[in-house]
């Protein structure tokens, strides 16, 4: 457990260097940041695509990870990410050390 909340911590401290930097195309919402209110999912990225029961998308580090997704949002026309979740598939095998990131592409009301 203590390793996840490290992991998580080790993402969303890329994810708010990201979106904080002047070149960032949309925001990444931390947890609680945004109502659920005010934006609704246009998709689940990386989790809703019918290859994901299948093959996921690995990248060599978070950040990389985490700039696929937020591209891959951007690519969809939202406005921001919200749930955004970065694993290390190096946890679960060791055929699979790449890093792997999920999250809801969304779109402000």
């Amino acid at each position: 457990m203590k390793s996840g909340l490290y992991l998580l911590a080790i993402a969303l401290g890329t994810v708010m260097d990201s979106a904080n930097a002047a070149d960032a195309p949309l925001k990444v919402y931390s947890p609680g940041e945004l109502p659920l209110a005010r934006y609704t999912v246009i998709q689940r990225l990386w989790v809703q695509m019918p290859e994901s029961a299948f093959y996921i998308r690995e990248r060599a580090d978070s950040g990389a990870a985490i700039t696929a997704l937020v591209d891959e949002a951007t690519r969809v026309g939202a406005d921001g990410v919200v749930n955004l979740h970065c694993l290390n598939g190096g946890q679960f095998t060791v055929e699979s050390p790449g890093w792997y990131c999920y999250g809801n592409a969304i779109k402000l009301k």
